[in-house]
């Protein structure tokens, strides 16, 4: 699965959790979509980063546009629970 139309980035990372930081360390980033890379089309950048994962950033959740969840072979999509706690 992955949330379409709300992608801020693309960068290769080498695993789930390299993604999720990245996609922590911006405010408006909410979910992600990761993916096996495709080599012939990364073959330098990963070459050079060790990636193997497409590490993609979304804007928005499932939950706020869920019409926009779908189905991607190879991929899965992740959203985050919020820290923030009320007064």
């Amino acid at each position: 699965m992955v949330l379409k139309r709300h992608r801020i980035k693309e960068v290769l990372v080498s695993s789930e959790i390299q993604c999720a930081l990245y996609c922590l360390r911006l405010s408006d980033c909410h979910s992600i979509n990761i993916g096996k890379k495709k080599v012939q089309e990364y073959k330098e950048e990963a070459a050079k980063a060790h990636a193997l994962l497409i590490c993609q950033l979304n804007r928005a959740t499932a939950d706020s546009d869920p019409e926009y969840l779908v189905h991607k072979n190879g991929f899965h999509y992740y959203s985050f629970i919020s820290t923030q706690f009320g007064d």
